[in-house]
């Protein structure tokens, strides 16, 4: 019977076991014994108690939104709040767990998917609509460089979202390989600095982040990277050889001393502004200051046709130069 169960996806109905010759007093054989699990009425699980899916059957619901992309390994900044879809005319479930979202779906959304999760094409949706801008760009970003969507899907998604969020897509970049440097640069971008993501270097690596042509922006999505102390200096080494200036950035600058990031920032951005302006002006001097060869000469004085009030001096000739 687990096998069975296992088979099916973990989570069955009674229907689909009767459908499969399974009698009643096997399935009740079964509960007793262990091998599966009764959540509701007429529904049975393998799964463990842990999984979240067990938690949204067993309220009468489906797994939906972030929970259902967290589970598939979607960039979230933390694991999500149990979110769950009932049908429309379905009661407020009872029980509910602090923190929990409930969202009443129309017969579009619950006629696909399985008996635990909505389809991922309505978690994404959904988790688009609901997230922080920031956050539903990098949700985007996964999704698109993952692969777990395929193209007809994403064009379906943009086609589903509210003509306020369908823009969402111009800010989405597909080669972004983290959370955080999908943050960093939707954030960044917001503040009318321009960036490019995944800039190649002349080694054949890449930089994440450049912004307005010479800040290179490195960011380390973990933690706890102390094996990578060595390569990342040898990167930037090769970076500011290149002749650009590294600001490097870890989880924990963009996660909670966001301010302190774009105080650095617009200081790098001020600072390198002078330095042209300064390298601008001091071209003019040279320009300027160059010895001028050629002779100096007086000019000829101007004689005034006869009959008149007399001849030009020659120094009212010079002043009129």
């Amino acid at each position: 019977m687990q096998q069975l169960v296992d088979a099916l996806g973990g989570f069955v109905t009674r229907a689909d076991l009767c459908g499969q010759g399974i009698k009643d007093r096997q399935l009740s054989e079964a509960v007793r014994s262990g091998a599966v699990r009764r959540l509701r009425r007429g529904q049975y699980t393998t799964l463990p108690d842990s999984d979240p899916r067990v938690a949204a059957v067993r309220l009468g619901g489906r797994l939906t939104s972030v929970s259902v992309l967290s589970r598939l390994g979607a960039w979230l900044w933390q694991k999500p709040a149990l979110h769950i879809s009932v049908p429309r005319n379905a009661r407020r479930p009872r029980g509910l767990p602090n923190g929990a979202v409930v969202y009443w779906d129309g017969p579009e959304v619950v006629e696909r998917g399985t008996v635990a999760e909505a389809d991922q094409r309505d978690a994404l949706t959904r988790a688009i609509r609901d997230l922080p801008f920031d956050e539903a760009v990098a949700v985007f970003d996964w999704a698109l460089q993952s692969r777990k969507f395929p193209r007809e899907h994403v064009i379906e998604v943009i086609s589903l979202l509210p003509s306020c969020r369908s823009r969402i897509v111009e800010w989405v970049d597909p080669n972004a390989e983290s959370l955080i440097e999908s943050i960093v640069r939707t954030r960044l971008r917001q503040l009318g600095y321009r960036l490019q993501a995944q800039v190649p270097l002349a080694n054949g690596q890449f930089i994440d982040l450049v912004l307005e042509g010479f800040l290179a922006i490195e960011v380390d999505g973990r933690r706890f990277h102390e094996d990578r102390f060595e390569a990342d200096r040898s990167k930037d080494l090769v970076i500011t050889t290149e002749g650009r200036h590294v600001l490097r950035l870890t989880y924990s600058h963009v996660r909670h001393e966001w301010p302190r990031v774009v105080d650095a920032v617009a200081a790098a951005v001020d600072q390198h502004r002078a330095r042209s302006e300064a390298d601008s002006a001091r071209h003019v001097v040279r320009v300027l200051s160059r010895p001028i060869t050629a002779r100096w000469w007086i000019a000829n004085p101007i004689r005034l046709p006869k009959g008149s009030a007399g001849i030009q001096r020659e120094e009212d000739t010079l002043r009129a130069l």
